[in-house]
């Protein structure tokens, strides 16, 4: 066992280039899928079977934009565009709340900050004494009344999407959106942070890394890493497939059962449960939250069969994990 808590750790704590060099080069690629997968089974799925609960509820409060990212597949979505009931996101909390979860997160495919009971949610959580709150928005909302009512809500981390350091090359990725806004939003949290003495939320900056802003990296790094809590670089993705992407970013096919089966759970605003994120369109439909309970969904025989299928590398069956990328750590949800 202490030999796969170190393999978690050192790649955790490792640097994205380091890392890499250890899975090629130290293990051997093969070797390090193959301690990797061993590790999921013998330690995560044994700690899973003891928890038998996810470390995070994804609550889409809409599906509903005011942008055109790029890099994001609205326009490939055909299903209703629209906003959770109140009282359906109510009854998710109650049952998050007797579950113990521990973090809530209000996005998926969409801008929390469109939704007008966006505060009254924040607080209703926070009254039910859910630990962590989170919201990922592209920050073109914000402005000093609505960051001041979000953050005296109880929010505890905010992450707002910014992919470039200057006008040109953020407006070409984040069409429809008008960078000094997005500024001004940025700039009117941090100020309120600031004039209170608040040490939340944490206010984190999220960075798509592609073709087009690659070479802003490290000027983005300089400009914002004494201003936010954080800064969080991604890569572009397909989307399992679903999207074609330009960009020289090479992408590994899933080589470990996906984290997000046993430590996340997405629930959509008409209450559907998907498997992930990736899952856009709501093809994968696990439960809907308006008939049945969540802790019934997450052990029931779609939600397991699904476990079983990534266990067994069994994948073909299951178009959008047959052609996944998103070769995410185990840890990151720890």
């Amino acid at each position: 066992m202490k030999l796969f808590d170190y393999l978690n750790r050192l790649i955790t704590i490792t640097p994205y280039t380091f890392r890499s060099i250890i899975k090629k080069y130290l293990l051997g690629q093969s070797l390090f899928y193959y301690l990797y997968n061993l590790y999921i089974k013998k330690v995560e799925i044994k700690k899973f079977k003891k928890e038998f609960k996810p470390k995070v509820v994804y609550i889409e409060i809409t599906n509903c934009c005011n942008a055109d990212c790029i890099m994001c597949v609205r326009k490939e979505m055909t299903r209703k565009i629209g906003f959770m009931d109140l009282e359906l996101y109510k009854k998710i909390i109650d049952e998050c709340a007797v579950w113990n979860v521990n973090e809530i997160r209000l996005h998926n495919i969409g801008e929390p900050l469109l939704d007008k009971f966006l505060v009254e949610r924040i607080v209703y959580a926070k009254k039910k004494k859910i630990p962590k709150i989170v919201f990922y928005t592209n920050g073109s909302l914000l402005n000093p009344s609505l960051s001041k009512e979000i953050i005296l809500a109880g929010i505890d981390e905010i992450f707002i999407s910014l992919d470039a350091t200057n006008k040109h090359t953020f407006e070409k990725i984040r069409k429809g959106l008008k960078y000094e806004q997005v500024l001004d939003g940025i700039q009117s949290l941090l100020a309120i942070k600031s004039r209170r003495n608040l040490v939340s939320p944490k206010i984190f900056l999220a960075y798509t890394c592609m073709d087009l802003n690659r070479k802003e990296i490290n000027s983005f790094k300089l400009k914002w890493q004494n201003l936010v809590d954080n800064i969080y670089f991604c890569d572009i993705c397909d989307w399992g497939g679903q999207k074609i992407i330009h960009s020289n970013i090479y992408h590994f096919k899933r080589k470990w059962p996906c984290v997000y089966l046993w430590k996340t759970m997405f629930i959509l605003w008409n209450g559907d449960a998907v498997p992930c994120c990736l899952d856009f369109d709501g093809k994968i439909k696990l439960g809907n939250a308006k008939e049945e309970s969540i802790p019934k969904i997450w052990i029931n025989d779609k939600y397991q069969n699904i476990r079983r299928s990534h266990l067994n590398h069994l994948l073909d069956s299951i178009p959008l994990c047959k052609h996944c990328t998103s070769n995410r750590l185990w840890s990151q949800y720890d």
